[in-house]
């Protein structure tokens, strides 16, 4: 997303809210800052610098904060990790601080637009820091908790889990995620269903493309298809339409947990050795680490 797109972004939401008693102001970036990177972490980390967080009827104008959040949450995910903790930490530490109600709303709005998979700005290394925030003033909340324990599965920098696996061919010889990595460069480890249409399309495109299909070719990038449900018919007959270069394979286990699978198709990207590069990434984010 470009510095343009996020202005306007916000322009769109104050116009949203001026019918609210909640008077969102954009913050004036100074003109020193000139990288995207500069102005998107000024931008984040004042956003909310005109609402007055002691003041209950600003701190819980609902539909006034969502509104404006929504696009907060765009700006979020351009900041380093780093910058994106200290940020929300800056920022929950006021509105909680204000005891006027507002550090619900924004937990609340946190979890709705960054955790549930069906937001458009779905994204759990970006909801992470709200979480550890949130733990760190109530370490019961057991909703965070288990939150949390799904968002430590497979850490970026970490190894991924070797789970069993049902190879499509006989012969095989893979019976595990480290079996079908690619020795040569990384792997894409496609979590998927056959009845999925989202999981159709992705496959249909990764197929398709011809740099995809060279670097295949070159042993330069595996792909491995991971079925996680329990209709071995259907997952067989479905099987026989992807490439052949391709490690086609479903869980031996499609309850385990070793991997946080919310939604379908779920795209990690493991190095040689096993260790997370993605997790839980676009079809996007994924071409363009490995193209």
């Amino acid at each position: 997303m470009t510095y343009r797109t996020m202005v306007c972004g916000c322009m769109m939401a104050l116009c949203a809210i001026t019918c609210h008693a909640l008077e969102w102001r954009v913050p004036a970036i100074p003109d020193t800052l000139r990288t995207v990177e500069e102005r998107a972490s000024y931008l984040a980390a004042h956003y909310w610098d005109s609402i007055d967080w002691t003041d209950p009827a600003e701190a819980t104008d609902t539909v006034a904060i969502e509104n404006v959040f929504a696009d907060f949450c765009q700006i979020l995910p351009i900041l380093e990790p780093g910058k994106r903790a200290e940020t929300v930490k800056g920022i929950l530490d006021i509105v909680r601080a204000g005891r006027a109600g507002g550090y619900g709303v924004i937990m609340d709005l946190a979890g709705k637009y960054l955790w549930y998979t069906d937001s458009p700005v779905y994204g759990e290394e970006t909801y992470r820091p709200f979480v550890e925030y949130g733990l760190s003033a109530d370490p019961d909340d057991d909703v965070l908790r288990g939150r949390m324990e799904e968002l430590e599965k497979n850490m970026v920098g970490h190894r991924a889990a070797d789970i069993p696996l049902v190879p499509f061919a006989d012969d095989a010889g893979q019976h595990s995620i480290y079996a079908t990595l690619c020795k040569e460069g990384p792997t894409a480890v496609v979590f998927y269903s056959p009845g999925c249409r989202d999981c159709r399309d992705l496959l249909v495109a990764l197929a398709a493309d011809s740099r995809v299909s060279l670097k295949v070719s070159r042993g330069e990038l595996g792909v491995t298809l991971v079925y996680i449900g329990d209709e071995e018919d259907t997952w067989r007959r479905d099987a026989v339409g992807w490439p052949a270069e391709w490690s086609i394979t479903m869980t031996a286990d499609p309850d385990g947990e070793a991997y946080s699978v919310r939604r379908t198709p779920t795209l990690y990207l493991l190095a040689p050795d096993g260790t997370v590069l993605l997790r839980n990434t676009t079809a996007a984010e994924l071409l363009d680490r490995v193209l």
